[in-house]
């Protein structure tokens, strides 16, 4: 049991981008959730899936709520030469019944220490949907180190170690059933949505730990032709 309530903002104050507005912290249906709650997770030094699900019902379990839903998140790590690194990120989200809009599913956007597996064309939680699908493929160049005594010291020898090249290719979609946008019609939630299906292609330049990184980025659905971004632990 657990009560489902909404989250205020207690501060005008930031660190970061302090002349900025705060991001809005969308409204809820609130109530008490009565039900199941699942997580089940495994992993290993070159994978790991994640599956989380809820049940609940008015009628069974005298909740406030009546839906379900699944979410299911795989990634894939493996090298494919000596100086390559392949990682492949997929995640899919399911609904049914009238899933409240604190248990939508998002996809999009970098956040902070998560280098991997983002769209990193669009902003933070960019799509929502109780239906999504998201892929995220790429590959890392960097030169592993080895030590070797009879190499010369040299500015290029200590560049190369430092930089990694990261190709990728980002898909994602996600959908709201008219039954959902019609529950939050008179709240105040995100409701885009990538039906049309989001694509992006990039390259990122940066360091080997993901400090430092700059992405050269194509999408379909800027404004803009090429999106450059520059990134600090993201």
């Amino acid at each position: 049991i657990s009560k489902e309530s909404q989250a205020e903002k207690k501060s005008d104050f930031a660190i970061m981008n302090w002349n900025e507005d705060f991001r809005m912290n969308p409204e809820i249906i609130r109530g008490e959730f009565r039900g199941f709650r699942g997580l089940l997770v495994y992993e290993n030094p070159h994978s790991s899936v994640k599956l989380t699900g809820e049940v609940t019902d008015r009628s069974s379990f005298k909740s406030d709520f009546t839906y379900k839903y699944l979410r299911g998140d795989l990634n894939l790590s493996f090298d494919p030469s000596s100086n390559t690194r392949l990682n492949l990120n997929v995640a899919a989200g399911i609904s049914s019944g009238k899933l409240p809009p604190q248990k939508w599913f998002d996809i999009g956007g970098k956040s902070f220490l998560d280098p991997y597996g983002n769209l990193r064309g669009v902003g933070y939680k960019a799509f929502t949907g109780d239906r999504i699908f998201k892929t995220v493929l790429e590959l890392e160049f960097f030169e592993r180190y080895r030590f070797d005594p009879s190499e010369e010291f040299s500015d290029w020898n200590v560049f190369k170690r430092c930089i990694k090249i990261t190709p990728w290719i980002g898909v994602g979609w996600s959908d709201l059933s008219k039954e959902n946008l019609t529950a939050v019609e008179n709240i105040n939630v995100p409701k885009f949505t990538a039906e049309d299906v989001y694509t992006e292609l990039g390259i990122g330049i940066g360091d080997r730990f993901n400090v430092v990184r700059i992405d050269i980025i194509r999408n379909n659905m800027s404004e803009n032709t090429v999106l450059l971004r520059f990134n600090c632990l993201r």
